[in-house]
């Protein structure tokens, strides 16, 4: 044999081992995987029995229950949504309603306005009987107060007249203008109401002339507010300046509103204005005034719509009856502050001859014929107006 014979054997031997020892490789390797597999499933085996002998299954189900705090918070989450969007539509409904409740009670549709021919341009204006001056005075009208004229003729140099509260007499002519834009202007965003004494209307903010005084009692139009004056229209349309002082500002057709409190004591300080100012019968400035006028400037400032005469006056109000002991002197015990109280010396309702307010204590603010000036009187201590005492009506619960 010769050396490449040789040579080629050696190398069939050589591939022949080493695939032999690939078949063994893969025997022991796959004697291996079965021992390693055999091991594992042993060991699954024993981990289930271990799982069985703890009576623990994977099938098995718990019960569930929800968390204590889950119902609380869907409890606030509720509120607070509606808190949200239920509360504030609820509250803007009742707000609504309750603006249309107060419109509707402090909305003043005064028809005598739309009916009014006139306006009266001065201070105060007396109301005559007849259309001269040695009639006898029934009342005054107020600074810009309306009026209906019932008669176009001027008789004597006076109109005659209706007042808004139906009382007519005669006016001098030269007292009222028929420019009504002192009070239906469109101009006019507000109107005023003196409550206190009177006071000058003048030209400019700084203090300029007077051109006008109003009473207590006066209406007037303003197209001008600030929180130190006002800018009204004066009667004849021209335009003047007031302070802020003693004035009530309301809107333009809104109704003077009462007091919420003690109005039987505020109605009482109104009329307490007037003491020791000149007593004129019929007359309604600090110039000079009677019981009649007081009662109804005090009533007109505290939103209580009372009559200016007398005679009308005794039908306002409830009625207050009161004993006499055997002197005839009255029992004052059941009288109250505010209570209007009506004399004759007939002792007769139906001929009144003086009015008083009851202030307190056995008090009255009285005048009469035989006074120069507006007093309060202690009505026990003056017998003679104490027995003439026929009528008291009360205002105030």
């Amino acid at each position: 044999m010769n050396k490449k014979a040789k040579k080629n054997d050696g190398k069939i031997d050589k591939n022949l081992n080493e695939k032999n020892k690939h078949k063994i490789d893969r025997k022991i390797n796959r004697k291996i995987d079965k021992k390693t597999i055999k091991n594992v499933e042993i060991d699954l085996v024993d981990r289930k029995l271990e799982i069985v002998e703890q009576d623990i299954y994977i099938d098995s189900t718990k019960s569930r229950s929800f968390p204590k705090w889950l119902i609380p918070m869907i409890l606030v989450i509720v509120l607070s949504l509606a808190l949200i969007w239920f509360v504030p539509v609820l509250f803007t409904k009742y707000q609504m309603q309750k603006a249309v409740s107060n419109d509707s009670e402090q909305i003043e549709i005064d028809p005598f306005l739309q009916e009014a021919d006139a306006v009266l341009n001065q201070r105060s204006v007396a109301i005559w009987s007849e259309p001269n001056r040695q009639s006898f005075r029934i009342t005054s009208g107020v600074y810009n107060e309306p009026v209906k004229i019932l008669d176009p003729q001027i008789n004597n140099g006076y109109y005659l007249i209706e007042l808004a509260d139906g009382v007519q007499g005669y006016a001098l002519s030269d007292a009222l203008t028929l420019n009504l834009n002192s009070y239906n202007s469109e101009s006019a965003k507000n109107k005023v109401l003196l409550i206190n004494r009177e006071k000058a209307i003048v030209s400019d903010t700084m203090g300029g002339n007077v051109i006008a005084t109003a009473p207590m009692g006066s209406v007037l139009y303003a197209d001008y507010v600030t929180e130190q004056v006002v800018r009204v229209i004066i009667p004849g349309g021209d335009i003047g300046w007031m302070s802020r002082e003693n004035l009530v500002v309301l809107d333009v057709n809104q109704a003077i509103p009462e007091p919420e409190k003690k109005q039987a004591d505020i109605f009482c300080s109104s009329a307490l204005i007037f003491v020791n100012v000149a007593y004129v019968p019929g007359g309604m400035d600090m110039s000079g005034i009677d019981l009649s006028s007081i009662i109804y400037l005090a009533g007109k400032t505290n939103g209580l719509k009372i009559p200016r005469i007398m005679q009308n006056q005794a039908n306002y109000g409830t009625q207050i009856s009161f004993e006499r002991d055997r002197y005839g002197m009255p029992n004052i015990d059941a009288l109250k502050a505010g209570d209007i109280l009506f004399f004759s010396l007939d002792k007769n309702p139906a001929k009144l001859t003086s009015s008083a307010i009851y202030l307190a204590d056995g008090n009255i603010l009285y005048a009469s014929g035989n006074q120069g000036s507006i007093q309060i009187v202690s009505l026990p201590a003056n017998e003679k107006i104490a027995e003439s005492l026929v009528i008291v009506r009360r205002l105030f619960d």
